[in-house]
């Protein structure tokens, strides 16, 4: 057979085909009565099983047990294929039933739980009943709901051995999302210690009743995200008031991710903290950089023009900068879309890089306006101790301000970056300009 151009000519012509007798003899002596799977040793296919089935739901489970009896043998009597149940509330099934027909499969083994609630959950406490004699094997509790309130209709069961330590919470609303990770602490196992939170878009909760979590949390709570859409909330004094009470100290408090669509409305919530032992900071404005699941919502506007007679961007900064009392633990800085109007100044900025700049590792900065870069040139410029920095990402901005930047670090007899990722065009750079790269950094260019 022979292959054409769009012209008519040949440009390749496969070889003739031939019949290969001894491959087709071989595949005669195979009967389909009996194929090569079923002389597999039932240890070998356990083995098989549990690598592909680690973490999967029990539906594929249950479907992989309908082959045939001799896999079905084999999946009723592996007790750690059944340690995956999951349940929704109201059904029209009887989740009691299949719960505890798993829970008995499971046997002794410790399991994971997925409660899916609805809007409005009534209290299913048929299957509550059934979990009961089994709460002492629960590994991992994750509970998906629509509201707060869907929360309430769930009774209270003690979990006295988390095996894995862990318990998951997520609510889910049309505009975002809350999410809660619990860690019983080894002195009381029976407790639980919030350890991360996440509030992501979230209308169910006022920034004050937010405060008043976080506060509740303050003496285990090492990862924290904020990302606060302005609502009509933003409008009442009960929002602006926040700021005027005591400090609430994070002592353990290691990562903050802070998004916002409006600068200010954040001011009030982060002046009353202090995080000592900070590492990670990431702040975006995700109404001039949205992510996928940003609502399209407008800002609404507080109807205070500055506080402290400074712009809002500005005000937040120098808020967080407060909030930070021990810079030099500071290890990762991302900054996401901040744009600083002409009429704005750009102290905070170089401020910001002058006393964080040099002791972290990593430096990210996505769709930022250019003043972040020129700034980050002049902070580089005037301060001489050395920086550490080993990791710099720089999205949709300029290279020729980069460039710059790694030059100064180069005068300076800085180490060379590990690591340089950019995308300042929708094209790749000049060779040349990444040739220019090159010589200042000690590691891959992408």
């Amino acid at each position: 057979m022979a292959r054409y151009d769009s012209d008519g000519d040949v440009i390749m012509r496969d070889p003739p085909m031939t019949f290969d007798w001894e491959l087709a003899s071989t595949f005669s002596r195979i009967s389909l009565v009996d194929p090569p799977v079923y002389r597999l040793s039932n240890d070998l296919l356990y083995q098989l099983f549990a690598t592909t089935l680690a973490g999967e739901p029990y539906e594929r489970v249950i479907r992989l047990s309908h082959v045939c009896s001799t896999w079905r043998f084999i999946m009723l009597h592996a007790p750690l294929f059944w340690t995956s149940v999951t349940i929704y509330i109201p059904s029209n099934i009887d989740h009691a039933n299949i719960t505890e027909q798993l829970l008995r499969r499971s046997q002794h083994q410790p399991f994971d739980l997925t409660v899916h609630l609805s809007k409005r959950s009534p209290p299913d406490y048929p299957i509550f009943a059934t979990l009961g004699p089994h709460a002492h094997r629960l590994r991992k509790l994750r509970i998906l709901a629509p509201t707060l309130q869907a929360l309430g209709s769930l009774p209270l069961l003690n979990f006295p051995a988390l095996e894995q330590r862990e318990i998951f919470v997520q609510c889910q609303t049309r505009g975002g999302s809350l999410a809660v990770v619990a860690t019983p602490p080894n002195q009381q196992p029976s407790s639980l210690q919030i350890t991360a939170f996440s509030f992501s878009y979230f209308d169910g909760l006022k920034l004050p009743e937010l405060f008043i979590l976080i506060e509740s949390m303050r003496h285990s709570l090492e990862h924290f995200k904020l990302y606060y859409q302005t609502g009509p909330d933003v409008l009442s004094l009960q929002h602006w008031n926040l700021m005027y009470g005591p400090v609430v100290q994070l002592p353990l408090l290691s990562t903050l991710q802070v998004g916002f669509n409006d600068a200010l409305s954040l001011v009030p919530f982060m002046k009353r903290l202090r995080l000592p032992v900070l590492q990670s900071l990431s702040i975006h404005d995700f109404g001039m950089c949205p992510e996928q699941d940003t609502p399209q919502q407008g800002v609404i506007s507080a109807g205070f023009a500055s506080l402290h007679d400074n712009p809002p961007l500005h005000e937040l900064l120098s808020t967080i900068l407060e909030a930070i009392p021990s810079p030099t633990l500071l290890k990762a800085l991302r900054l996401t879309g901040l744009y600083v109007p002409p009429e704005e100044p750009e102290d905070i900025i170089e401020y910001l890089f002058s006393i964080c700049g040099p002791h972290i590792r990593t430096l990210r900065l996505v769709e930022c306006d250019a003043v972040f870069l020129e700034a980050l040139a002049e902070t580089l410029f005037q301060n001489h101790s050395p920086w550490r920095l080993e990791r710099l990402i720089v999205r949709g901005m300029d290279n020729d301000d980069l460039l710059e930047c790694l030059w100064i670090r180069h005068a300076h007899e800085y180490p060379k970056l590990k690591e340089l990722s950019l995308e300042p065009y929708t094209r790749p750079p000049p060779k040349e300009v990444l040739a220019q790269f090159a010589e200042v950094v000690n590691g891959p260019i992408d």
